[in-house]
């Protein structure tokens, strides 16, 4: 996209060779911009300081970022820092819906970039039904914040698909790339934060059982 850009005042290929040049140094400044806010909840202007230093000295986390690398892993980075961002706001105000809008929208679109990004996905999901399991007087709260980044999540991945693909490959299946059955896992996930809000019921058990019998369907459903 960017090199579009730059192709308004030079070839193409050479635009294209200028953009990766200048665009990795760019996402590591923006990923430092966004680990500053991730952790404003959580850390003082000190400590985001000495974190930012962490994460600059890090050789691994240069090396994402290396002049014309074309490495799609920077992005993940990136956006994995801004899911965290909205994490922890999701997490810390569970009666807020905003946040867990922005933590779906942003998960999408990194599993559009990658579908490792299920393995975030999952994470969410256990951490806020541990949080639903270990404070079950809030569970309505947790269950619904769950409810609302799954099916911003859902919304917004199905949109991801829908304009790479168009209604003529939308229902094709792939599993190495966004496709149809994430989609389904993720429909699935839904279905179950949306039960858990709707009927929150009582009782840290009563929850456990209903998840792990959704769990259990799941993977009957995906295995037939």
């Amino acid at each position: 996209g960017g090199a579009l850009v730059v192709s308004l005042w030079l070839p193409f290929h050479e635009a294209l060779y200028w953009w990766a040049i200048v665009f990795s140094p760019i996402l590591q400044l923006a990923s430092l911009v966004a680990l500053f806010w991730a952790a404003q909840p959580l850390l003082n202007r000190d400590g985001r300081f000495r974190l930012g230093l962490l994460f600059w000295g890090q050789s691994g986390i240069r090396s994402y970022f290396a002049l014309a690398r074309p490495d799609h892993h920077s992005l993940l980075l990136f956006l994995f820092l801004i899911f965290l961002g909205w994490a922890v706001r999701m997490i810390r105000h569970p009666g807020r819906s905003g946040a867990a809008c922005g933590a779906g929208a942003v998960v999408a679109l990194a599993m559009w970039v990658s579908v490792e990004t299920l393995a975030v996905v999952a994470a969410a999901w256990l951490t806020l039904g541990l949080l639903c399991l270990r404070r079950p007087q809030r569970t309505w709260l947790y269950s619904r914040q769950g409810a609302i980044f799954s099916l911003s999540l859902l919304g917004a991945a199905a949109l991801a698909l829908f304009i790479e693909r168009g209604w003529e490959a939308f229902l094709v299946v792939e599993f190495d790339k966004l496709s149809l059955a994430q989609l389904a896992i993720l429909a699935w996930g839904s279905a179950l934060w949306l039960f858990l809000w709707r009927y929150p019921g009582k009782g840290r058990w009563r929850n456990l059982v209903v998840t792990v019998v959704f769990a259990l369907a799941g993977l009957l459903a995906a295995w037939f």
